[in-house]
């Protein structure tokens, strides 16, 4: 899916029981995001304005995403839940001052590590960034190196940018 937008829903897009979603240059504003329950989803250059609860809810399920902007939850930015794997890289993830990762399992599965490298928090001070995130004792969050400023979510060549203009 591409180009599509999710406004004032309950649930934005959810996915299950084995689906697999390719979701590219999307909105999703005044919604619950993006909810994952034993699927997988990869999320490229896509918009996630502030959310009610979470800008994405990974439940039992995998998650890879470049270029994305996670403007925050009311709960939490990222919530996971026994999540088998995620892999985020050269993203914006803000906070509205709740978690921007909130790890839960219910059950003890092998040692997972999450990876979230290379992505803006909105600060450089990783201490700040690790006080938002509540890591689970088979769950671990890596953030490391970060980005020291915002990422490049969008490519474009002078040529085109000088057409804006003519």
């Amino acid at each position: 899916m591409s180009n599509c937008g999710f406004f004032d829903c309950r649930v934005g897009l959810s996915a299950s029981f084995g689906t697999n979603v390719t979701l590219r240059e999307s909105e999703f504003d005044g919604t619950m995001d993006l909810t994952l329950y034993y699927a997988s989803a990869e999320v490229t250059n896509c918009t996630f304005e502030e959310a009610v609860t979470n800008n994405l809810r990974i439940r039992y399920s995998s998650l890879s995403g470049t270029g994305n902007i996670f403007a925050g939850g009311g709960a939490s930015t990222i919530y996971c839940q026994d999540a088998v794997a995620i892999e985020l890289h050269n993203n914006h993830i803000f906070s509205l001052g709740t978690p921007y990762v909130q790890c839960a399992q219910y059950y003890n599965p092998p040692m997972r590590v999450h990876h979230l490298e290379n992505n803006y928090w909105g600060t450089d001070d990783v201490d700040a960034i690790y006080a938002l995130i509540e890591n689970c004792p088979y769950m671990q969050v890596d953030i490391e190196p970060i980005a020291d400023g915002p990422v490049q979510t969008e490519t474009a060549t002078w040529g085109a940018v000088k057409s804006l203009f003519r």
